[in-house]
């Protein structure tokens, strides 16, 4: 009886031995795939790249040729000098709103904001005085609300039944037109807000045939898409 029970004992560690065994092989086989995986993965995501990396790259790229290209920017200097003008304000957050105006094309940015700097030199920022567009101040067109909108962008209102189009040119609401922006976004738009957009209400009570200006809706409208680009946030 005894030598049957050695010979059980000996069976039972013969089998716990074969089990621990098996365990180390089946750890063994598996740990290199799944390395191999985390390889693979971190491969992949290096090949495919985030989309926040590829913007902070177009944005260098971008900063760089606007800022190193020498030939353009003496170019644009030498246009200044001539007009007797200064070069326009154009920091980190001008030309984020150029390149994302333009999906991050480096190249169709630059060509926008080169666009931008030449039409600034002939309208320099709060170029425009209130004596200027007096009329327009005096009808009390256009207003900034108290309160933002509920997603906390700025309001500016225009009210449409205050303006004539018998008194007052077209060239005199362009110019309100620019003293209105300017003045809001520099007023605004600055420090931590610098990103931030307006939100424009056209308020239409009570209008008359003369207070419908084609001309007045088209010139916003230039003036927003081509030199304040991602200004408007909702109209």
């Amino acid at each position: 009886m005894g030598a049957g029970r050695g010979a059980r004992v000996r069976i039972a560690e013969h089998q716990a031995n074969d089990h621990a065994n098996a365990a180390t092989r089946h750890d063994t086989s598996i740990a290199p795939k799944r390395r191999q995986r985390r390889t693979m993965t971190k491969d992949n995501d290096a090949s495919s790249g985030s989309p926040t990396l590829e913007r902070f790259l177009s944005f260098r790229s971008f900063r760089k040729k606007v800022f190193g290209d020498l030939e353009a920017i003496n170019a644009v200097e030498h246009a200044t000098l001539l007009r007797g003008c200064g070069l326009p304000r154009v920091d980190k957050y001008v030309l984020k709103r150029f390149l994302i105006a333009r999906k991050f094309d480096v190249e169709k940015a630059y060509e926008m904001l080169m666009t931008y700097i030449d039409w600034r030199i002939s309208h320099p920022e709060s170029a425009v005085t209130e004596e200027e567009v007096q009329a327009s101040l005096r009808a009390e067109k256009v207003y900034v609300t108290k309160h933002t909108d509920k997603n906390g962008h700025i309001c500016v209102v225009i009210v449409v039944r205050k303006h004539s189009m018998r008194e007052v040119t077209i060239e005199e609401t362009k110019r309100m037109i620019l003293y209105t922006l300017d003045k809001v976004i520099s007023t605004f738009l600055r420090g931590s807000r610098s990103m931030d957009k307006l939100t424009c209400v056209i308020d239409l009570q009570n209008i008359g045939w003369d207070s419908l200006d084609g001309e007045a809706l088209k010139a916003i409208l230039t003036f927003l898409q081509n030199f304040y680009p991602e200004t408007l946030a909702l109209m």
